[in-house]
């Protein structure tokens, strides 16, 4: 009971801010961690050197990453599902 008492709204606002910063800070090294993986334009030493670098510099690098390649994580999803459209539209007309 003495616990609800020690906490302020304003408080337990700023934790769940600051969970939710957390989480997405997460998502966005693992994103990117696929992202790099995905391309095919570098090389094992260049893979392997944005990977260490997100490592060691983890702040940084996100920052460069988003700046140099700021196409590279929208498109690398939306390419993910030409193929099934192009499947869906060849039924569709296989059907009429």
């Amino acid at each position: 009971m003495l616990l609800a008492y020690t906490w302020a709204v304003g408080q337990v606002f700023l934790l769940t801010f600051a969970f939710f910063l957390f989480l997405l800070w997460i998502w966005l090294l693992i994103r990117i961690s696929i992202d790099v993986f995905r391309r095919h334009d570098l090389s094992g030493m260049g893979k392997a050197g944005w990977i260490l670098a997100l490592i060691l510099f983890p702040i940084m690098t996100v920052i460069v990453y988003l700046i140099t390649n700021p196409l590279s994580i929208s498109t690398s999803s939306v390419g993910a599902f030409a193929p099934s459209d192009a499947a869906i539209a060849r039924q569709i007309k296989a059907a009429h």
